[in-house]
């Protein structure tokens, strides 16, 4: 292949072997399909894809059920479930200090007995 200079570019293709080897486009085209038969090429399988209806669907479904999770979260309580006492303080006098867990209201009751009200 020869290197063909920006200035003269004209003149070199001009003065180039390369014109004398064009062909006719009808000569061309029909000599292309003469060697496209030689080389036969299957039309690629289609993809069958579901409708843009169903795609749409299956999306917003995901959307919302992305939603409702996130709210989800955001509406649960922190505290909620949380029925267990750590320590307790009584300042006033007393005999005795009972924790019962109550499963049917799901609570804790704290149950300070015998204690002395200062009046």
């Amino acid at each position: 292949m020869m290197m063909i200079s920006r200035n003269n570019i004209k003149k070199e293709i001009k003065d180039s072997s390369f014109g004398e080897k064009m062909v006719s486009g009808s000569e061309f085209w029909s000599d292309f399909k003469k060697r496209l038969g030689m080389y036969p090429q299957a039309a690629p399988a289609k993809v069958q894809i579901a409708p843009v209806f169903f795609r749409r669907a299956i999306a917003a479904g995901c959307m919302a059920l992305v939603l409702m999770g996130i709210s989800y979260y955001w509406m649960l309580d922190p505290l909620a479930g949380i029925t267990q006492i750590q320590s307790v303080d009584v300042v006033a006098s007393h005999s005795a200090v009972l924790i019962l867990e109550d499963e049917a209201g799901e609570g804790v009751i704290l149950w300070v007995v015998d204690m002395e009200a200062e009046g």
